[in-house]
């Protein structure tokens, strides 16, 4: 099994896809999905462990518009007692649909993201080699709360609020 600590980053990065996402369902119109969720983002959160370990954390987010506004690129750093990571971001909205990659940079780890948006609530998978995960989010515009569960790896949940 790998290490809490390079598993947890692994979550984190698909946690901030994640939250990438959810924009899509919050405020936006059809032209525009992600024109809400341009700009910056401060939060916290925590990553709990399967031995009920918990590590708290704090978040920062930039978030641009691309393609029209049919797409989000994203930067987001996470900083925790025994951790940091970077991750990029680059998601797509097709109708509802989000189709997407990210690549956390310290750890080299590139994955996808597929989901669905409805209303102000995204529902989706993120996965990486040897990695996936449930994520769910949702938005109302000032904040974000974010949950991923993984599968098969030492970290069992990450819990995340973002606000502008």
């Amino acid at each position: 099994m790998a290490s809490f600590g390079k598993i947890r980053i692994v979550a984190l990065r698909g946690a901030a896809s994640a939250l990438a996402l959810s924009a899509t369902a919050a405020l936006a119109d059809d032209a525009h999905p992600f024109a809400q969720y341009v700009g910056s983002w401060q939060g916290a959160g925590r990553v709990e462990s399967v031995k009920g370990e918990v590590q708290p954390m704090t978040c920062a987010a930039t978030c641009e518009e691309a393609e029209g506004g049919k797409a989000l690129s994203q930067s987001i750093e996470c900083k925790g007692r025994t951790f940091r990571f970077q991750i990029e971001n680059y998601i797509v909205d097709q109708n509802g649909s989000v189709v997407g990659n990210w690549r956390e940079l310290t750890q080299q780890v590139i994955g996808n993201v597929t989901g669905q948006v409805q209303g102000t609530l995204f529902t989706g998978k993120i996965s990486a080699p040897a990695f996936s995960a449930t994520v769910w989010m949702k938005a109302d515009g000032h904040s974000q709360a974010l949950r991923v569960l993984p599968t098969g790896v030492d970290v069992a949940k990450v819990e995340m609020v973002m606000k502008r």
